[in-house]
């Protein structure tokens, strides 16, 4: 498999109605830039979306650290990514929805 060097973002990215809610929240500029940190750091690992390490998934701490926030902030950018519908969860890993569209 080879390893995809780029992203590809929608012109519309910013009048989005879910980036515009995002957007609006507390913080909300850092929470949308952590989120297109998150969308590069999927396209590095290579799982489809999903965010594993090895066979590891990620959780809160380890997000932290590669995003360089607190825990408890990005504890809030998990939460307010997960309730925008930019990021989801199941009961073992976080994977950004919709990936390949």
């Amino acid at each position: 498999m080879s390893i995809a060097k780029w992203i590809q973002l929608p012109k519309d990215l910013f009048t989005n109605v879910k980036m515009i809610l995002l957007l609006n929240e507390p913080r909300g500029d850092e929470i949308a830039l952590a989120y297109i940190r998150l969308l590069c750091l999927a396209c590095d690992l290579e799982m489809g979306g999903w965010f594993y390490l090895v066979n590891e998934p990620y959780d809160e701490k380890m997000f932290s650290r590669t995003l360089e926030k607190s825990l408890s902030f990005t504890k809030t950018i998990l939460k307010t990514l997960i309730k925008r519908g930019l990021l989801a969860k199941d009961e073992t890993a976080y994977y950004i929805p919709n990936w390949y569209e």
